[in-house]
This record gives C-alpha cells, structure tokens and sequence, in this order.
C-alpha cells in the first residue's frame, strides 16, 4: 500500500461570486508515495473584501501569490491555534487518513511537507 508523503492545501477561487469581494476554496490534502493527491477536508475558504474603492477586477490584479497562500494557511489552522500552537488539526488529519487504511499519527504527519498549491486559475491572473 501507498504510503503518505506529503501534505498541502489546494486554494481555487470560488464559482459562487462575493458580492463585495472576491471568495476562494481551500481543501486540505495528502500525497501519497504512488502520487495520488487524496482530499482530507474540503469545503473550506475565505473571502477578501473589496478595498479601497477598487472593482473586483482591479482587486484580482492587486492579488499576489504570497497573500494568498497567507490566507490559506491561515484558514487551515485549528480553531485552537493559539492555545495549542499547533498549524493543523494533526489528529484529525491522520484520523481521516487512518480511516483510508494508511498507517499515520498526527506526530508522524507533523514531520511531512506542508505545501500551498494555487489553482492554475489563480496561477494565470497572478501571470505565473
């Protein structure tokens, strides 16, 4: 059986439109040693709010990769982040990947690459 090498957090911008801004999906995953991306949790995103009288289209150009992997990482974090200084929810993600029948602990998941991958949508508006 495949093993887990890796982890990351996959950012697209959303298809349903923020009314004052510009809204994107984060779903967590797991790469495995046979190169299968694995979705862990999904269902997560973020909003940014129109600002300084820009359009969304002047706020998309003013969107760089740096800002939003902040963001996403940001949305990953526990809940009790700051109690627990921990960056991810490590026992759910290697409950939901012992679920898979993969061999993993949150210690063990603690050790891998963490990655921020942006959609190739959000890759071509960055104009990377």
């Amino acid at each position: 059986m495949a093993t887990v090498v890796g982890l990351g957090a996959w950012c697209d911008e959303s298809d349903v439109p923020e009314a004052d801004g510009l809204a994107f999906d984060v779903d967590e995953f797991a790469m495995t040693s046979d190169a299968e991306r694995i979705t862990i949790l999904d269902r997560r995103g973020f909003a940014l709010a129109l600002t300084g009288g820009r359009s969304v289209a002047e706020n998309r150009t003013a969107l760089t990769a740096e800002g939003l992997t902040a963001s996403v990482l940001t949305t990953v974090l526990p809940d009790d982040a700051e109690e627990t200084g921990d960056e991810h929810r490590w026992a759910e993600l290697a409950a939901d990947l012992v679920g898979r029948g993969f061999d993993v602990t949150g210690a063990s998941l603690r050790a891998l690459p963490y990655q921020v991958v942006l959609s190739e949508r959000i890759r071509t508006r960055l104009g990377r």
